[in-house]
């Protein structure tokens, strides 16, 4: 498979890097081609790490004959934050900051807090 046909494939599957109160970190996962995977104190270095496994993952499946699993459709967070906000277009840190705070049961549709820091620790 082309690495270009490979990006492709895996462009299909939502990938989620998730602040995890538990671990004290971000763990990437990418249901239902693989659950968590990946962690680390850097949420974009966990999903680059997400995205490579994912990649190797369809290979192999690939390479396998195996066919692949049906993609799922992403959270529609998009819907929550418009009827909070309107029109206001956010950037990816203040979304993935607010569904931090929406997973520690902070609300999720709240002010932004700084940006590319993980919430805090109770």
């Amino acid at each position: 498979m082309t690495h270009k046909a490979l990006k492709a494939k895996s462009a299909r599957y939502t990938k989620l890097v998730e602040w995890s109160k538990e671990d004290g970190c971000f763990v990437g996962s990418a249901p239902p081609i693989i659950g968590p995977c990946c962690h680390g104190d850097d949420q974009a270095k966990v999903y680059a790490e997400l995205c490579r496994i994912v990649e190797e993952w369809i290979e192999l499946l690939d390479k396998d004959g195996a066919p692949l699993p049906a993609k799922l459709v992403k959270p529609d967070i998009m819907a929550q934050l418009k009827a909070t906000w309107g029109d206001r277009v956010f950037s990816t840190k203040e979304v993935a900051e607010m569904r931090a705070a929406e997973l520690d049961g902070e609300g999720g549709c709240g002010t932004p807090t700084s940006a590319n820091s993980p919430p805090p620790r109770a």
